[in-house]
């Protein structure tokens, strides 16, 4: 989460800011190592956005479905005695929280 929210301060490479998921999975993912058009698309799905309309990084719920979303996409299902999205909410919620700066460790 703490790299997501780096990325605000980061530029792609046509010199614009990392706004949107796909600015932000092309840097995490880049298309020389991974199929990024289809981490794009199933990033976006999953939260339920445009995957070039502009996000508000700084708010829990984006940070927590982007982390959600990557977490899924390169591990994988869970196995069956893990949460779906491999960590509870609480630990996605209490990570995006650390990593905003809202709460202690």
């Amino acid at each position: 989460m703490r790299v997501l929210l780096n990325y605000r301060r980061k530029t792609d490479p046509q010199g614009r800011r990392i706004v949107t998921i796909r600015q932000a999975i092309n840097r995490w993912a880049p298309p020389s190592e991974n199929d990024t058009a289809a981490y794009v698309n199933t990033v976006a799905r999953r939260l339920g956005v445009d995957p070039d309309a502009p996000l508000d990084w700084g708010c829990a719920e984006t940070l927590t479905g982007m982390a959600r979303a990557i977490v899924t996409h390169e591990n994988g299902r869970a196995p069956r005695d893990f949460p779906a999205d491999w960590y509870s909410p609480e630990h996605y919620h209490r990570a995006a929280m650390m990593a905003l700066g809202l709460t202690e460790v």
